[in-house]
């Protein structure tokens, strides 16, 4: 009988996985079926793999019986969470020394994985018993098994439709194409330079390189073509999304069927928000973020009462967080700081909870006064504060009114019902003496919902993880229905005499139905209507470019359009522009002024001699221009302005500074042109 928990088994299976995929390696381009098989083998060695046989490796050697077991939700979500900090962190140290390969990536993680097990394997034999260290397994009940199968199923229907409505290659995701251009430059250039990258002329903050070195690790790792990890990334997301959630929901409420409720309302929410882009529908820095805040959060609350190594764990966890997205670090303090403390009794404090409330409800009493501000009294905050120096540090303020809009737009009415019958419940529970964890859960909701009118650029973030604790405080029914424990079902029948129900039970299942059938349109309505969405002649010919133009070209185009070019393939296109040392700036003001207004001059051109005017301030030695709905709907709108979606009803128009003798047609896709401007014959025909 094989025992996974055991030092013996597990590593030999571990053995077993990376040398097959190995010989998925060595064996690539020879047979399809190969290629199909590295990209699964690769994604469980560096999702669960690597965490997995350090921790066996620790255990076995450094005696450290009291990690987590193996098949247990603290020993799972520990693994996830070590494997991502493992990958990131050889992968940062290859990125750093311009040695990041595909070669270099396997045998550094293949080779590592081999010799630990193998040394957990030598060790385990010269023990005098090779009994598991710990003997907790996963009972299979029918309280597991269901809820685990709705996840999954629900969890691959969601992302099968999805990407139903957009078949590869075309994608959605505006957020993708800045990342891609980082990607696509680690990758190309065997590294980079910065782990955190500043902003161009030193404004802002800086922005976490991290995530880039993630996803190109997985597209290395993979075999696969990063365009293609975003492609796909979003069948893992929803599931990793839905069961965090639901067992953070299950551990305050001991109610699987509520806890599912709660997985389901915070997918639901993710898919009708303003910040899309920042769901599990779409793998983006904030995402990723919130998966490891969440595996942080989730490993706490299961790991048992071993304060030294618990504590240990969770800071490394929490570092290596703030240097993933500090963002997210200063978003989620109050729950983190909760959840690692929540077993220890300070020295100041008597209750371990009561940080988190006085943090909480300070922050709450301060917001509260900012909210119930008249808009003439909120008008002359935001005109003080514009004039401030505050408004160069921290944007301007979001306004009640569009904050309370994207709110109403996210969360429908029942839901906030729901909330009300929650915190109704834990004030009662509160007065008869009794203690609940919901009401840290209920503080860090009001927290995170006064934080929601923040400046915009840090409210929204309070926003994105609101919709978590929003889900999971509807769990929180359970302190109101297991109270009316049991209905009496009637006497009509001999065997259903005295017979009795739990309401619960049945109010439970009830809710989940009506949740489920209430707001799946938030997520077919979404899919059916995207933000951003890059088209298939788009990707096609983003790729032309990038295989069949010189690496210093300039890609002479709408915005919208450019900034696509410019993560695919690697060009300076439109106002988006690559420097010297793999920084890509969002505003082009500092190295190219005006640069959309020429480009807009350009395309509105209506004769060659109009648009070669515009020509002569682009010195580029190769320029192509390209031709895209984007920019037929671009040239009637203002030059300011971005088109972030292909229209498929949009037919590409005549342009006048069209010449045959100066711009030659290279490349016809359906509904994108490239033109390649021959310089030579343009200087040698006088201008009229």
């Amino acid at each position: 009988m094989i025992n996974l928990n055991s030092n013996k088994h597990l590593p030999v299976a571990t053995i077993l996985v990376s040398v097959l995929y190995t010989i998925s390696f060595s064996l690539r381009g020879l047979a399809s079926s190969l290629d199909l098989f590295r990209p699964i083998l690769g994604f469980i060695i560096l999702t669960y793999l690597l965490g997995t046989t350090l921790r066996i490796f620790l255990k076995t050697a450094a005696n450290l019986e009291r990690l987590p077991p193996t098949l247990s939700i603290a020993g799972v979500t520990f693994d996830v969470l070590l494997s991502l900090m493992l990958n990131i962190t050889l992968s940062g140290i290859l990125i750093k020394t311009f040695s990041f390969c595909e070669t270099n990536l396997v045998a550094i993680a293949v080779t590592l994985i081999i010799i630990l097990n193998v040394f957990t394997l030598h060790i385990s034999r010269k023990k005098a018993s090779c009994t598991p260290t710990n003997t907790a397994t996963l009972r299979m009940r029918a309280s597991l098994i269901i809820p685990w199968a709705i996840l999954l199923v629900s969890s691959l229907l969601f992302a099968a439709y999805f990407r139903n409505k957009t078949p590869f290659p075309a994608i959605n995701g505006w957020d993708m194409n800045s990342a891609l251009a980082y990607i696509n430059w680690i990758i190309s250039h065997n590294g980079y330079q910065y782990l955190l990258v500043p902003q161009v002329g030193g404004v802002g903050p800086p922005y976490p390189a991290p995530f880039f070195y993630l996803v190109s690790s997985y597209s290395l790792f993979l075999g696969i073509e990063p365009y293609m990890v975003f492609w796909s990334s979003v069948y893992a997301l929803i599931f990793g999304y839905m069961s965090l959630v639901y067992l953070l929901a299950l551990r305050i409420s001991k109610d699987w069927r509520l806890s599912l409720t709660s997985a389901f309302i915070a997918f639901f929410t993710s898919a009708a928000s303003a910040e899309v882009v920042r769901g599990p529908l779409y793998l983006t820095l904030d995402m990723t973020a919130q998966i490891i805040f969440l595996l942080i959060l989730d490993f706490n609350i299961y790991y048992g009462n071993y304060r030294m190594e618990r504590g240990i764990m969770s800071f490394c966890a929490v570092v290596f967080l703030a240097l993933f997205n500090y963002f997210t670090v200063i978003a989620v303090f109050p729950i983190l700081l909760w959840a690692i403390i929540r077993k220890n009794r300070l020295p100041t404090y008597r209750d371990e909870r009561k940080i988190l409330r006085i943090f909480a409800a300070g922050i709450l009493s301060c917001i509260i006064v900012i909210i119930v501000l008249s808009n003439y009294a909120m008008s002359t905050v935001s005109s003080f504060y514009s004039r401030s120096i505050l408004a160069n540090l921290f944007g301007s303020l979001t306004p009640p009114a569009l904050s309370t809009e994207i709110l109403q737009t996210i969360y429908p009415f029942y839901l906030w019902f729901i909330l009300a019958l929650v915190t109704v419940s834990v004030v009662l529970l509160k007065a008869l003496g009794q203690d609940t964890p919901y009401l840290d859960v209920l503080l860090y909701v009001f927290y995170c919902l006064g934080l929601c009118f923040l400046p915009t650029w840090f409210g929204y973030r309070f926003e994105f993880y609101l919709r978590v604790f929003v889900a999971v405080s509807v769990s929180g029914l359970s302190l109101l229905l297991y109270k009316i424990r049991f209905i009496r079902i009637g006497s009509a029948h001999e065997k259903l005499k005295g017979k009795t129900v739990s309401f619960g039970t049945v109010a439970s299942f009830l809710l989940l139905l009506i949740i489920i059938v209430q707001m799946y349109p938030f997520f077919t309505n979404y899919a059916s209507n995207f933000y951003s969405l890059t088209s298939k002649d788009e990707y096609y010919a983003a790729i032309w470019i990038r295989d069949n133009t010189p690496s210093d070209s300039y890609i002479l185009t709408d915005p919208g359009s450019g900034y696509v070019i410019r993560g695919l393939a690697l060009r300076n296109a439109s106002s988006f522009f690559i420097l010297a040392d793999g920084r890509m700036p969002a505003d082009p003001s500092s190295i190219f002024p005006n640069v959309r207004t020429l480009i807009f001059s350009f395309f509105t051109s209506r004769t060659f001699a109009q648009a070669s005017v515009v020509l002569e301030n682009f010195t580029y030695t190769h320029i192509y221009v390209v031709v895209t709905t984007r920019t037929a709907v671009w040239v009637r709108s203002p030059p300011e302005s971005i088109v972030t979606a292909a229209s498929e009803n949009e037919d590409l128009p005549f342009f006048g500074f069209v010449d045959p003798q100066h711009f030659e047609l290279v490349r016809d896709f359906q509904s994108v042109r490239i033109y390649l401007f021959n310089q030579t014959r343009s200087l040698q025909t006088p201008s009229p």
